[in-house]
């Protein structure tokens, strides 16, 4: 008995004869293996490991598949995200993709006893999870626009575990939940993971673009903080006591998905930055005492955050001014505002107005009013009878913050006056 080894992988198509062995020097043919398919770094059809296959491979992929370890070759993967493409076309979707801590809910370690709060065993560990305010209203408006999946820098335990309370009947998400622990680069988050060769019906929803590094699929979400010990007064109002974020974020992916619907060759990347570039684009914007006179205000974050949502910024106060950020009044920019009637606003007006993708009124936002800020009285009246009255949460203990649950629905037509009604309030 003696071993042969082949110098390469695959099955054994045929074995010839000792006296064809000894007239060809052929022993078999082998049909060398495409490594088509891995489970956990194995070949499934092959069986070898793939620090054993020293053929040059290109990077498997997951594709948007959840079962842990399973990847796919280019040709496979290719055609995975076209049926799932053709899929989405045919139901009129889209792809949304949707962190969980701080852009849906907020985990802190420990037990912490307050109403509305859940309380999560991991490995032993305890958690207690707050979900943010209107996410029953978010994801049943946007259930029959987008195809949602979660994906988070969590452990895939955590993420299974909220799953149970955020979509226990797999209405939602339908299982495609992706974590820290199915990422080839923990440190990052990336969209091959899901859509690897065709991002154009991708959004993203996340609370933190590091972790997107120059991906134009992202709607940054203003970051939800439930448990903290001494919130910001201005920071509590937002995203404590009545927190509205998923309320606009709805709105601005409805308004996506019927952009991309309604032009030919759409590509959301393209949608989100000409929405973007709108949402401020009638405002010219100056600023007193926010940017540190030592510093080049054309570098200032606040000032590139304006820019980036179309909003023209100047150095000087003056008749084409429309808006005066500023931190006290009786600095001479302040003075002349006041005599010219422009708007003195506090910088919340700018950080929450892009957070929401929409110019929210003034007059909540001036340095006199803005310690009684309330982000839900900022709404229209038939958008807040629409959050007071919608359907028994399949969430345990989530409700809506306005307290009255006796008024009726409002019809669909609503929804498309809300942005209108908005723009009219003072």
């Amino acid at each position: 008995n003696f071993l042969i080894k082949s110098q390469c992988t695959g099955k054994v198509k045929q074995i010839f004869s000792l006296q064809e062995a000894q007239s060809s020097g052929v022993v078999c043919t082998i049909e060398p293996c495409l490594h088509e398919i891995e489970y956990g770094g194995i070949c499934v059809s092959c069986g070898f490991h793939s620090e054993e296959i020293h053929e040059d491979q290109p990077e498997k992929l997951s594709c948007g598949v959840t079962a842990k370890n399973l990847k796919f070759n280019h040709e496979i993967a290719i055609n995975l995200e076209n049926k799932n493409k053709e899929q989405l076309l045919k139901q009129k979707k889209l792809l949304l993709v949707l962190d969980l801590d701080h852009t849906l809910l907020h985990t802190c370690l420990g037990r912490v006893e307050e109403p509305g709060t859940e309380e999560l065993n991991i490995d032993r560990v305890t958690f207690t999870t707050k979900l943010r305010p209107h996410l029953e209203f978010f994801l049943n408006n946007l259930k029959d626009l987008y195809q949602m999946c979660v994906y988070t820098m969590g452990t895939h335990k955590y993420a299974e575990a909220i799953i149970k309370i955020l979509d226990p009947n797999r209405e939602y998400f339908g299982g495609r939940v992706f974590s820290k622990d199915d990422a080839p680069d923990q440190a990052v988050k990336s969209l091959k993971m899901i859509m690897p060769f065709d991002d154009t019906m991708a959004v993203i929803l996340d609370d933190t673009y590091e972790v997107w590094p120059n991906c134009p699929n992202l709607i940054l979400c203003e970051r939800f903080v439930y448990f903290i010990q001494e919130p910001d007064p201005i920071s509590a109002k937002f995203t404590r006591d009545n927190d509205v974020v998923l309320y606009f974020m709805s709105e601005l992916l409805t308004r996506v998905h019927w952009k991309f619907y309604s032009e030919e060759n759409a590509d959301v990347k393209s949608i989100l930055n000409t929405l973007k570039s709108e949402v401020l684009s009638d405002c010219k914007i100056a600023f007193s005492g926010i940017i540190p006179l030592d510093k080049e205000p054309k570098e200032d974050p606040l000032w590139k955050l304006a820019e980036s949502f179309g909003a023209t910024c100047q150095t000087q106060v003056n008749e084409s001014t429309t808006h005066l950020i500023a931190s006290v009044y009786g600095t001479k920019k302040t003075q002349y505002a006041r005599r010219r009637q422009i708007p003195i606003l506090h910088r919340a007006w700018l950080d929450l107005s892009t957070s929401c993708w929409h110019p929210l009124p003034e007059a909540p936002f001036t340095l006199e009013n803005i310690g009684q800020l309330d982000m839900f009285a900022l709404l229209p009246t038939s958008l807040k009878r629409r959050l007071s009255s919608t359907s028994p949460s399949p969430y345990k203990k989530l409700k809506t913050e306005s307290g009255n649950d006796s008024l009726e629905s409002q019809s669909d037509s609503d929804s498309e006056s809300d942005f209108a009604d908005l723009n009219s309030k003072e």
